[in-house]
């Protein structure tokens, strides 16, 4: 019986809700993310316009002055010292909540580089922001200048370095399994490279342009130096006491737990440790050495991870949504669950289901897509009609003859447009297209590749009429979005690519419906946008049902090839 709707509760309801959106793990992953955007924006133009000291220092403070009106305005200073705060606090509070530190290295670096931060970073924020409510001197470029060239030149060094290796790290692990970071890769590191170089010529080309010149000011007395030194000495201790406690306060916890060793961890097969609830069974695992998969890093973005638990499932909270929904889709059975989600709290008995396979390769393509890449995708299937019936009645080698004629044609004609033919099925060809092109050029060379196939088509015909009964008829499917690509089988660079997820799945259904409508295309709806054209204009409006969703595909079927061939 469902509760009544009353105040209170739906009032409940939306807390829940709100509270969900904004502490859930994905939402603080999110806001991580924005906010070490938006500071290392901040420190990629103050950089840049210390880099104008290159030319003289006019050119640096004309800079400066323009990036600290952005910045030190009222609405750039919220964005920027709340950017910091809600990031620096969401730092060290999953840094507190860590119940190991067998991380990646360069996970590891980053967590260290971002903690120590304001430990170098205090004496520059005191001297460049804090100096006119602490002292009554807002320092310009020619006093910050004259103090720091040469005396601050290994400090400023320091803290750029830091705060630079951290910010591009950062910037690394987002981007790494983005399908067009690869091959900019080597361009970006460079730049990554430049601009703190740039940045140290430039100020300090400027530091010696002033020195030379006599034109060096301080604008402080020796009291309100001596002052700021002080005060952004115990800053400095302060960040200091933090940065240990950051990593000291994990390890006493997981000592702590060591020591009392609650419960137990059997791993069927393999060993039992010892150990105390709080951490997921993914991090038990690499705190032991246990070796366990997990491609997505621990996100529950992927099922690799996943364990049958054999004893102590009802100890188990049930799966959150993002955890039910990967289950879900992977089909599991009850016992089924993701390490990264669960936190046992009583002993408990697993199998990990998916053992883990480590291999270095080399090569590019190979390094990219060995795990998988999320990217969207142009995925087309291709069918020839009556193909059964008419091997029965040929000898196999003529079945085989006119195959391998059709197959050839198809292959050529869809490389020819910048198509991947993924795997031959039989008399059938699934297709990619947009592997290494956006996805509106993808769209337009599957929709002329499909054309190609069917001209071709109309043309074996023609050729083999005389072995033909009646000409052969092929039918093409094409559907487009997000799925993952990688390598599957032979682990080197000649392992060919697949496309695995919902979108193929989708495109393999509508296959079956082009069959149905007796169509020689079919197109799912958002292939036709991305190619700017029209469904009325090409074919003909239709929705078709995917099993497994509850909502219509909206399709366009296509009848006149010719209509197409004049649009694409």
């Amino acid at each position: 019986m469902s509760q009544p709707v009353t105040p209170s509760n739906t009032s409940g309801i939306v807390r829940e809700r709100l509270q969900q959106a904004i502490f859930s793990q994905p939402a603080r992953a999110k806001l991580r993310l924005w906010t070490g955007l938006i500071l290392l924006f901040f420190a990629t133009t103050h950089l840049l316009s210390h880099a104008a000291g290159n030319l003289s220092y006019a050119a640096l403070a004309r800079t400066g002055d323009f990036h600290d009106a952005v910045w030190r305005s009222l609405p750039g200073t919220m964005i920027l010292y709340g950017a910091l705060v809600i990031h620096a606090g969401l730092a060290v509070a999953k840094t507190l909540g860590r119940r190991t530190f067998r991380i990646p290295i360069s996970e590891l670096l980053q967590l260290v580089l971002g903690l120590s931060i304001p430990v170098f970073a205090a004496e520059h924020l005191f001297y460049t922001r804090l100096s006119a409510e602490l002292v009554d001197a807002k320092l310009d470029y020619q006093t910050y200048l004259s103090i720091a060239w040469p005396w601050a030149f290994w400090k400023q060094t320091a803290l750029v370095v830091v705060v630079w290796i951290h910010g591009m790290i950062g910037f690394h692990l987002w981007l790494r399994h983005k399908r067009w970071y690869a091959p900019w890769r080597p361009w970006l590191f460079s730049v990554a490279v430049a601009i703190p170089l740039l940045s140290a010529t430039g100020w300090t080309t400027a530091g010696k342009e002033l020195v030379l010149t006599g034109k060096t000011e301080i604008a402080l007395t020796n009291e309100q130096i001596n002052q700021l030194a002080v005060q952004a000495e115990l800053t400095q201790q302060i960040a200091f006491a933090g940065f240990l406690l950051c990593f000291l306060f994990p390890v006493g916890v997981m000592t702590a737990q060591r020591l009392k060793s609650s419960m137990t961890v059997a791993y069927v097969g393999d060993r039992q440790i010892r150990t105390a609830p709080g951490p997921t069974l993914l991090e038990i695992s690499r705190a032991n050495n246990i070796a366990h998969t997990s491609i997505c890093g621990g996100r529950a973005r992927c099922s690799t991870c996943r364990v049958r638990v054999v004893a102590g499932i009802e100890q188990l909270p049930p799966p959150d949504a993002r955890e039910a929904a990967v289950l879900k889709q992977i089909q599991a059975t009850a016992d089924v669950r993701l390490a990264c989600q669960i936190r046992p709290a009583r002993d408990i008995s697993v199998i990990r289901l998916v053992q883990p396979r480590v291999r270095n390769v080399s090569g590019s393509r190979t390094d990219m897509y060995r795990w998988g890449v999320e990217q969207p995708v142009i995925v087309m299937f291709t069918d020839l009609r009556g193909f059964t019936r008419f091997s029965e009645k040929r000898l196999p080698y003529d079945v085989l003859f006119v195959l391998n004629a059709y197959l050839e044609s198809a292959a050529e004609r869809i490389v020819r447009n910048n198509g991947l033919v993924d795997k031959f099925m039989g008399d059938g060809i699934m297709a990619l297209f947009g592997v290494d092109r956006s996805f509106e050029q993808a769209s337009r060379d599957a929709l002329r590749a499909a054309v190609a196939l069917q001209q071709g088509m109309d043309t074996l015909n023609a050729e083999l009429k005389l072995h033909l009964d009646e000409p052969l008829k092929l039918v093409v499917a094409i559907h487009g979005g997000p799925a993952i690509i990688g390598q599957i089988g032979r682990v080197d660079n000649e392992a060919p690519l697949t496309a695995l997820g919902d979108t193929v799945n989708t495109a393999s259904r509508l296959e079956g419906v082009v069959k149905q409508k007796d169509a020689r295309i079919v197109v799912s709806r958002r292939i036709v946008e991305a190619a700017g054209l029209s469904i009325d204009d090409i074919g003909e409006r239709d929705e078709a049902p995917i099993r497994g969703r509850e909502e219509l595909e909206e399709i366009c079927l296509i009848y006149d090839i010719d209509a197409l061939a004049g649009s694409v």
